[in-house]
């Protein structure tokens, strides 16, 4: 006699004894079952044996369990709950696979390895490298291994939600320090699974392990209002010194895994700015012109910044007396945040003046903020580049002959230029008319040579010209305003002292107001130079004619014979 199949066999050929049973990962319900087609897959699961008579038979992991992993570490998922999972022996190719919303996703969550596919396991799956999943919750789906879709190979065979993983860790954010000033308050950083036992280390470049020499400080963080989402970052009250530019943040979860100490495994947390102007940048002012720090380059700059001219930027150093008061420069005309902005001496309208001898300095770098005045020569403690106050030194005399060519050689400075202007004038930056009898200006002919500048003022005439002294003052070619250089106020700057003397054969001749040279009387000799006067020749000697210059031209007179000494 012929009797039906059982349920989880059937039997598509005739004159066969026996039934054949539905393959692993498959259930037949139906009795007498004539057609493969009615072996119904477990989806995604797996059956102990083959021949399952029913869906109950599908061996299949528990739904909504739970699971934490940390973001920059190897992620294990192992303690899987399920019917059967540990005594079947035809799991052993069972995977999982994290999906953002729902496991009818058709692709992966990013972070998960390339593939996305965990290794095979019973209860117990990991990932073979570190996962970069950004912090959240996502569905855990499971593939028993034996579907009809090539096994675990597509993600359409994993649609079995067994619960929830939950990625610890920072979400990626932005902080920033103020260089110069404690970063004892960087800002805040949110996330998942956050302690204030986590590390979070300062470096630069990137948070891989290889990259652990770059380490340049190290954060404590503080959770906020006990929640494990969000703390606060502080890198502590000593001042923040580094170069200015983007660092990034790496984070390690001191609660899960191996502990940051022995073996750091980072996850970036965020990336911080620390804000202030970069090293190295120059700034050239003048003495006695309007003075500003221009485009002076950095990282978030911002109005009411500030910089001050110092001979060094460390600790203990003062303030240098030739800076005006309040001794520092204020950084305006931005619109927020910039990378490049001007520093203003005074106001940014009318920038102060120096009048000082030429130097270089540091310039130092504060911004003020509620715990910083920035008001004191130490708080400015971070060198943005070096600041040059160029121009001639001062106390520099010279001494011109009327009647010949005056050439003022040898004026000392910082940054002459070949086109500066020198004008004579009684007193620099008073606006005082041309003295009289001299050119109105003179311009600068020779070249710099060897830090020195030479100034050709032409013939002093010797008749009309007048003994006296007067300033040669100086204005920079290359100034804040380029209507400078054009009025006398606006030389404000003694290059040299200069005077004017009659020449050997003259002497000086005082008058009501002034003082002209005379030439040398007969019977006098006349060395001419500063202070000249008229030295009447020795008893019994004169000269033969006016204009004398030393006494070897005083002859003896009529009457008389010139009596040589025994010295010569």
């Amino acid at each position: 006699r012929c009797e039906p199949c059982a349920p989880g066999e059937y039997q598509k050929n005739v004159g066969k004894s026996m039934c054949d049973s539905c393959a692993v990962g498959r259930f037949n319900t139906r009795r007498g079952s004539s057609s493969i087609n009615d072996c119904q897959p477990c989806e995604g699961l797996t059956t102990e044996w083959p021949g399952a008579n029913s869906s109950a038979e599908c061996i299949r992991p528990d739904p909504e369990q739970q699971f934490v992993c940390v973001t920059g570490k190897l992620c294990n998922i192992s303690g899987v709950q399920g019917e059967k999972l540990l005594s079947s022996s035809t799991i052993n190719s069972a995977r999982v696979m994290a999906k953002a919303t729902s496991c009818a996703d058709k692709a992966p969550a990013t972070g998960f390895s390339p593939t996305g596919v965990s290794t095979q396991g019973r209860d117990t799956y990991s990932w073979q490298d570190r996962i970069s999943a950004v912090p959240s919750s996502y569905r855990l789906c499971w593939c028993g291994g034996v579907s009809d879709n090539a096994g675990c190979a597509v993600p359409s065979a994993f649609s079995i939600d067994i619960g929830v993983l939950a990625v610890h860790g920072p979400v990626p954010g932005v902080l920033a320090c103020v260089n110069g000033q404690p970063c004892d308050n960087a800002g805040s950083i949110s996330g998942s699974g956050l302690s204030s036992e986590d590390t979070l280390k300062l470096r630069r470049g990137s948070c891989s392990f290889e990259n652990e020499e770059t380490d340049l400080g190290e954060a404590t963080l503080q959770l906020i209002a006990q929640s494990s989402e969000l703390v606060d970052v502080s890198f502590g009250s000593t001042s923040m010194r580094a170069e200015v530019g983007i660092y990034v943040m790496c984070w390690c979860s001191g609660l899960h895994g191996d502990p940051c100490e022995s073996y750091y495994q980072e996850a970036f947390a965020s990336s911080i700015f620390i804000e202030g102007p970069r090293g190295g940048h120059s700034v050239m002012c003048f003495i006695g012109e309007p003075c500003y720090l221009a485009q002076v380059p950095g990282i978030n700059l911002v109005n009411g910044d500030r910089m001050a001219p110092k001979s060094s930027c460390e600790f203990g150093t003062q303030w240098i007396d030739a800076i005006p008061a309040p001794r520092w420069a204020t950084a305006a005309g931005a619109d927020g945040q910039v990378s490049e902005i001007d520093f203003f001496f005074g106001n940014s309208g009318r920038p102060e003046m120096f009048i000082s001898d030429p130097s270089a300095f540091e310039m130092c770098f504060c911004r003020p903020t509620e715990k910083v005045a920035c008001n004191e020569p130490l708080h400015f403690n971070v060198g943005a580049g070096t600041f040059f106050l160029g121009g001639p030194f001062s106390d520099q005399r010279h001494t011109c002959v009327l009647g010949e060519t005056c050439l003022v050689e040898g004026i000392k400075g910082i940054a002459l230029q070949s086109n500066d202007v020198v004008r004579p004038l009684a007193r620099c930056g008073a606006g005082s008319a041309y003295l009289q009898g001299l050119e109105s200006t003179w311009e600068v002919n020779s070249t710099l040579s060897s830090g020195t500048e030479s100034f050709a003022l032409g013939t002093m005439p010797l008749e009309g010209g007048f003994v006296q002294r007067f300033q040669l003052c100086w204005c920079g070619y290359f100034s804040y305003s380029v209507n400078l250089c054009t009025k006398d106020s606006e030389f404000r700057v003694s290059a040299a002292t200069v005077e004017l003397v009659c020449p050997p054969g003259y002497y000086n001749l005082v008058l009501s107001s002034y003082i002209v040279c005379q030439l040398c009387p007969v019977g006098y000799y006349c060395g001419g130079g500063s202070g000249a006067a008229a030295t009447v020749c020795s008893p019994g000697s004169t000269t033969v004619s006016t204009g004398a210059r030393t006494s070897s031209e005083c002859l003896a007179r009529e009457g008389y014979r010139l009596v040589r000494s025994l010295n010569g």
